[in-house]
């Protein structure tokens, strides 16, 4: 029997490129299965796309006078790229986890 696939919300991600003192913090969410099929047309897949689809927000990202970035689809455009892909990955990540590997995740976070 399928199951639904739970819509996780606002999960917190810190990109392992991020080489800051004080990291930034990626909000993530799960795509659903139509926007998981539309990143992955044909093989190939849409790194902007699933970005697009699954950020959610942010905390703690500045730009070059120290100030802080407001979320918008317009400025997931600054992400440098080495992290703008990990931030894609972590979101595949996500959307595509097993329901047990899920339940594990859970239970080790409380």
């Amino acid at each position: 029997m399928a199951r639904a696939v739970e819509m996780v919300v606002g999960k917190e991600f810190v990109s392992e490129y991020d080489t800051d003192k004080k990291k930034t913090t990626w909000l993530l969410r799960t795509l659903t299965g139509g926007e998981y099929m539309r990143c992955t047309r044909q093989g190939y897949v849409d790194d902007a796309l699933i970005v697009e689809f699954g950020l959610t927000g942010w905390n703690d990202w500045i730009d070059d006078d120290n100030k802080p970035i407001e979320f918008s689809v317009a400025q997931i455009a600054r992400i440098p790229p080495l992290i703008f892909q990990d931030i894609s990955f972590a979101i595949q990540s996500l959307s595509t986890v097993s329901d047990e590997e899920r339940k594990n995740s859970k239970s080790q976070s409380k």
